[in-house]
């Protein structure tokens, strides 16, 4: 799947007051802009967008594309890949799923393409693995699963047991179970803690907290808690995750 994509390039932007995005035509791979803070308002051909947090915009090659109004406080990726076709990712404006878990994959994307120690087909293979997140993400849009995501976004990766998510929503814990399995590989209380870990190495790249508080923001009855369970779940320790960016 996906097996003649190539990545390019990419960065992050990040304007504090009035950023219009430069207008731009002739460009002859494909780019993504997924937004992590603020509105950006953008044109691609004819279309107009207003986008925010959590919303992926699509930029087919030689499409003319750019700003059409100005800016406030936004900050998002961008990323330049070829050998995509609109068969494989046809919508112009996606919302993922998993936005958060996307994003960390996109930063892996740079981190990867920038490192000299590492061959360049690695950002290729996650590059790839991006991809297939929009797509699942655009794919189980159904009422249920956006039902999950909306929940556990207003929870802000705080303590949630897959009983309570089911009885939130009016769903049976066996049903959200095998339709997250089979849109997303994983089960209900897999996916919680999915999210939960997501929101929590958001937290750890800003780096406005101390890691004992992180742990007791995050609802961790104890700091041993906290490291046992993002270790468990990541493989690495949050000092680890956070050496590696």
């Amino acid at each position: 799947m996906y097996d003649n994509l190539i990545f390019l390039r990419g960065g992050i932007q990040t304007a504090g007051s009035s950023y219009t995005h430069i207008s731009r035509s002739g460009v002859h791979s494909t780019e993504l802009i997924m937004v992590t803070e603020g509105v950006l308002y953008m044109f691609v051909g004819e279309e107009r967008y207003t986008l925010s947090r959590g919303d992926v915009l699509r930029i087919p090659p030689e499409a003319p594309h750019g700003g059409y109004r100005e800016c406030e406080g936004v900050s998002f990726i961008w990323l330049h890949m070829t050998g995509i076709s609109e068969d494989e990712l046809p919508n112009t404006v996606i919302k993922p799923l998993g936005f958060d878990r996307a994003t960390l994959l996109a930063r892996e994307i740079l981190h990867y393409s920038a490192s000299l120690e590492m061959p360049a087909e690695c950002a290729d293979y996650l590059a790839r693995v991006l991809i297939a997140e929009l797509t699942v993400g655009e794919e189980s849009s159904g009422r249920a699963l956006r039902g999950v995501k909306e929940f556990l976004k207003e929870r802000g990766g705080m303590p949630s047991t897959a009983e309570e998510v089911a009885r939130a929503l009016g769903y049976s814990e066996d049903y959200l179970s095998r339709l997250l399995k089979r849109s997303l590989g994983v089960g209900l209380k897999q996916y919680i803690d999915r999210v939960r870990l997501d929101s929590i190495k958001r937290e750890l790249l800003l780096g406005e907290m101390t890691l004992a508080e992180l742990g007791a923001y995050f609802g961790f009855s104890d700091y041993k808690s906290f490291l046992k369970f993002f270790k468990y779940h990541e493989g690495v320790t949050p000092t680890e995750f956070i050496n590696s960016y």
